[in-house]
């Protein structure tokens, strides 16, 4: 499936319009660059992991700070977007 194809399936979810799009397509190598949910989540800073220092010190949970964090606001204000067009991700 081309770009554009892709490009065209992703602007059909409500919230997500030209530039987020593009910007998920082009950071995501087309959704050929990672191979699961899980590596795309720590890229965009979205996983948190446990902060420890040997056995007895932890502290809260933390983001890398190397993730992507233009991705990560992008996703947040796609989520806003979708929750506050469609009724029933409002409901979740």
């Amino acid at each position: 499936m081309g770009l554009k194809k892709k490009q065209e399936l992703l602007k059909t979810i409500p919230g997500i319009a030209e530039v987020g799009s593009l910007y998920l397509l082009l950071a995501t190598k087309g959704f050929t660059r990672f191979k699961n949910w899980r590596k795309f989540a720590c890229y965009c800073g979205i996983g948190s992991f446990e902060y420890s220092s040997g056995t007895s010190i932890k502290g809260r949970n933390r983001v890398n700070p190397l993730a992507d964090k233009k991705m990560k606001s992008l996703l947040h204000l796609l989520a806003l977007t979708s929750i506050r067009h469609d009724p029933e991700l409002k409901l979740f």
